[in-house]
């Protein structure tokens, strides 16, 4: 069994295993001749990284990735989710660019602005598609779940890891939920004066570069998890791709069948 890694801009070079040519192959196209069976449904080819439709995936430069806003319910969330992304990207630049002290500096605001972003993505599940859906449905939610939730008021950062760990709507394993709790605290550090007494007390302590990849790779799995489970079946993509500014974190190798 061979194994393809996304790399350059828009697709995927294989290697073949009687050959050292790449191939290239566009990620908007099937895949048909690459991909097993259960990776189809209704004839209509269905190839997966982490659990995504290329079709609903795409890589820019480098390992940077843009995923699909198709889960997104209310649009001009949608669109501030993007504006916000690109105030991001901006940040690295900036960051990558400049001297180490700078490089620190970035580190608050950066992690910060990941963290509300997280927030959002989860109001958007929560607030406008499980609490105003209700002739659209979510996907992968059942209905008896939906209408459990549509009976409490879910409506911050805290509430909603809390019960989406409960009824595990981000997935099964538990880390996801930790990670998300633990950038929802810092996030909560916009506030200076650091009244709940998260982490350390020093800012330049708190705000570390492992702590930011950690932010990252976070961000990255919920948006990933959101493409994978609750892509809208009408969405009408009114909102831009969601691009990242930092190489992906998520293992980007598809197991093929030759």
């Amino acid at each position: 069994m061979e194994r393809a890694r996304i790399r350059g801009r828009g697709g995927i070079h294989r290697r073949s295993a009687v050959s050292s040519r790449y191939t290239r192959y566009n990620l908007k196209v099937g895949f048909a001749s690459l991909y097993p069976p259960y990776l189809f449904a209704g004839g209509v080819p269905r190839p997966m990284l982490n659990g995504i439709p290329f079709n609903q995936l795409l890589c820019v430069k480098n390992k940077q990735m843009k995923y699909s806003s198709g889960f997104i319910g209310d649009f001009k969330l949608g669109d501030n989710i993007v504006h916000n992304l690109a105030i991001l990207r901006e940040l690295y630049a900036t960051q990558s660019s400049g001297p180490a002290t700078t490089a620190n500096l970035l580190r608050k605001p950066i992690i910060v602005w990941i963290g509300t972003i997280a927030e959002a993505i989860l109001y958007d599940l929560y607030v406008v598609k499980i609490s105003k859906f209700t002739s659209e449905g979510v996907p992968n939610i059942p209905s008896d779940v939906l209408e459990e939730i549509r009976d409490k008021t879910i409506d911050e950062f805290a509430k909603y890891i809390d019960n989406a760990r409960s009824k595990k709507l981000v997935g099964e394993e538990p880390q996801i939920y930790n990670n998300l709790d633990e950038l929802r605290r810092l996030r909560n550090r916009v506030h200076i004066q650091n009244t709940k007494g998260h982490f350390e007390r020093d800012d330049g302590n708190t705000f570390t570069d492992a702590r930011q990849r950690a932010a990252e790779r976070t961000l990255e799995e919920l948006i990933s998890i959101m493409v994978a489970r609750y892509l809208r079946s009408n969405s009408k993509h009114c909102v831009e791709e969601l691009q990242l500014p930092w190489d992906s974190h998520l293992d980007a190798e598809v197991p093929q069948t030759l």
